[in-house]
């Protein structure tokens, strides 16, 4: 199993942090390799809900489908792939910190297995880590300046 877990702490209060984090219009904005949402409707995903995201990663895009899994408002928010090329699940939390918000972004993916898999998945989760850390400082930056 391949896990992430990467926090930063954005200084603006929990829910307006979520509100931005969560929203399917907002999300391709801060998370790099997502370039389009096609949900079921647009603003905050209701567990269950199932949308269209097409990514590009590896300079290779793809269209995966997910479902929102858990919606705890201003708490948290998890989804995973459905249908793609790799399976993954997502889990956004969201914690006081002061005044500030605490956002952590935890990711799993099964991971590519034998040979290969020991050999590609250090090198796949330190790509990972480097994404997270980066869209979150996308996203915070996103946030404390708007």
């Amino acid at each position: 199993m391949l896990t992430v877990e990467e926090t930063t702490v954005i200084d603006r209060p929990r829910q307006e942090v979520y509100d931005v984090a969560v929203t399917t219009e907002t999300r391709p904005t801060w998370i790099s390799n997502v370039l389009e949402i096609d949900a079921e409707r647009p603003g905050h995903p209701e567990e269950g809900d199932r949308h269209a995201v097409t990514s590009k990663v590896a300079g290779k895009r793809f269209t995966s489908t997910e479902q929102v899994t858990e919606v705890l408002p201003g708490e948290r928010f998890a989804y995973r792939s459905e249908e793609g090329p790799f399976p993954y699940q997502v889990q956004f939390r969201f914690a006081d910190e002061g005044d500030a918000t605490r956002m952590t972004i935890h990711v799993e993916s099964p991971g590519f297995g034998g040979l290969f898999g020991r050999l590609s998945d250090p090198l796949v989760v330190t790509m990972f880590s480097r994404d997270v850390r980066a869209n979150l400082a996308n996203l915070k930056t996103l946030v404390e300046h708007t």
